[in-house]
């Protein structure tokens, strides 16, 4: 049976488009260099068909006259190895999910889609409370006025995300020693933020004495050294609402720039072109008085329209 293949001008119009680079993201081989000859250069890709050339062949449609099947629209340009991966496995490789490889492939080549996605950054409220590991109880005072929160931040990405320095202000203290899912080889610095007090003395036998230890905070900061592709950390921490009788104010939101009380927000960097980017990221958190809900806002890369304040708390 004859095939509908491609013209040696189709096939080349798909390697220059994807760069002679394998469509597949998790593969992106590069498909062309030098040859040993040097009148001569080495081309190992594949102008595959996203439909069979042929009836009979992987993801052959019907539908399709011949010229749609020789057409640059129904090709795509693979590594030879992902050209047989699709081929054999055409369930998990059907058209659509081809189309949907060559379309991301050629906005990324032009540079659309290579700055990495802001990462996923959120604060879950916990159902009850996480029994402790060893002796010990919760009561039913402790699950009314403690509330476990969990802190999470995901890469989607196909590439790493580096030096998150990032400031949580939320609406309730903190209390008790947070714990977390860091993956290996992530080193992450989670810990409340105190007010720090400066004293002098003077005098013979003058001094300063601390008392107690600090009262719980609003404010944290969250450090990492890097986040890999698609990975997650989760960091899991206890609120209270009764330090100080603090109740969160709602007031009508004014005209922009609207002052916003709590949110996470800094920074981290990503590779540009082998250069270090820096890049802001902000998410608003909205308070329910009543509940105790903390809901997270989507992240975005700068503070409009929003005003963050710096709120510091001590007693």
């Amino acid at each position: 049976m004859p095939r509908d293949d491609f013209s040696a001008s189709t096939r080349r119009i798909l390697g220059e488009r994807a760069a002679y680079i394998c469509c597949n993201p998790d593969c992106r081989s590069n498909t062309i260099g030098p040859h040993s000859d040097p009148d001569r250069s080495l081309d190992t890709g594949v102008a595959a068909h996203i439909c069979g050339a042929a009836r009979g062949g992987p993801r052959y449609d019907l539908g399709q006259i011949p010229e749609e099947r020789k057409s640059i629209a129904n090709g795509i340009w693979l590594c030879a190895n992902c050209s047989r991966v699709i081929d054999t496995d055409e369930r998990n490789y059907p058209a659509e999910r081809l189309r949907t490889w060559r379309a991301e492939h050629e906005q990324w080549i032009s540079e659309q889609g290579m700055i990495p996605k802001l990462p996923d950054l959120r604060i879950e409220d916990q159902q009850g409370l996480s029994l402790p590991l060893g002796p010990g109880a919760v009561t039913a005072e402790d699950c009314e006025r403690v509330r476990e929160r969990r802190l999470i931040l995901k890469n989607p990405n196909r590439v790493p995300l580096f030096q998150f320095d990032l400031r949580i202000q939320l609406p309730e203290p903190i209390v008790g020693r947070p714990s977390g899912h860091i993956p290996p080889g992530v080193t992450t610095q989670f810990r409340p933020l105190f007010s720090q007090f400066f004293a002098s003395a003077s005098g013979e036998g003058a001094s300063v004495t601390v008392t107690r230890p600090p009262r719980p905070t609003t404010n944290a900061t969250l450090k990492l050294d890097s986040l890999p592709a698609q990975a997650e950390i989760s960091i899991t921490f206890h609120t209270v609402v009764d330090w100080l009788d603090f109740h969160p104010s709602q007031t009508p939101e004014p005209e922009e720039p609207v002052p916003l009380s709590h949110y996470i927000a800094g920074d981290y960097y990503f590779e540009y072109r082998r250069e270090q980017v820096r890049r802001r990221i902000l998410v608003p958190l909205r308070y329910e008085n009543a509940s105790r809900k903390i809901e997270s806002l989507p992240p975005q890369s700068d503070d409009a329209p929003y005003l963050p304040m710096m709120i510091e708390r001590f007693g």
